[in-house]
């Protein structure tokens, strides 16, 4: 069963928003000759087409969106991975540059702002092998008869952030004590197409589970 271009389109879009960005004079009062910029996740190039019973492909993203995420991120991948009729479409979105950071869009502006309707927003937690569970956000959203389960969240020096605003907050002080670290928005979309949601968030959970092993920094 294919996604249709409609959909993927509109995936894109929210990626591409959600990291949407433009310098922030607070960024050079935070970096100093003295930083240490600890090394970008190398997930770009470690990151596997093939994962358990899962098999990935890279989404299609047109020109615009490529040269928007090559000048606003340090590294990226979005890529649909497929085992028999589940999907999750992954979103990595990366920076350690923090005059890309000031205005990120997170999914639940740019959901709407594409024309989808946000229906629910909840905070989610994950079990991601830890005893303990992360707290992300989850969204449902439909646009055209379609719905789609977004669930996301923000890592950066091996913290969990659900915040956007903490996020931003961290890595800031990170710059300011003069270690610049990168930050990763990790986002998992799925279509529903008639699933039960509870069963779509399962999967995208389990799936979570098996690919954050594969890139130790943005490890949750």
């Amino acid at each position: 069963m294919e996604i249709s271009r409609a959909h993927y389109g509109a995936v894109v879009s929210l990626i591409f928003c959600a990291w949407a960005v433009t310098a922030s004079g607070l960024h050079q009062g935070a970096e100093s000759a003295t930083d240490q910029v600890r090394p970008l996740p190398n997930y770009v190039e470690t990151l596997p087409y093939f994962i358990g019973d899962w098999e990935g492909r890279d989404v299609p993203i047109d020109d615009h969106a490529f040269t928007i995420l090559n000048r606003d991120a340090d590294a990226w991948i979005v890529r649909e991975y497929t085992k028999g009729t589940a999907r999750v479409i992954l979103s990595l979105v990366t920076t350690v540059d923090q005059r890309k950071l000031f205005r990120v869009h997170i999914p639940d502006i740019c959901l709407p702002a594409q024309g989808w309707e946000v229906k629910e927003r909840v905070a989610q937690p994950l079990h991601l092998n830890q005893s303990q569970p992360i707290m992300a956000t989850s969204l449902l959203a439909e646009k055209d008869r379609r719905t789609s389960q977004v669930v996301y969240w923000f890592t950066s020096n091996n913290r969990v952030i659900e915040s956007k605003i903490l996020h931003r907050l961290l890595m800031v002080w990170d710059g300011v004590v003069g270690q610049r670290t990168p930050g990763t928005l990790i986002e998992l979309t799925s279509p529903l197409m008639g699933q039960n949601r509870k069963a779509v968030l399962q999967t995208q959970e389990e799936f979570a589970q098996l690919v954050l092993p594969f890139f130790p920094a943005v490890d949750a």
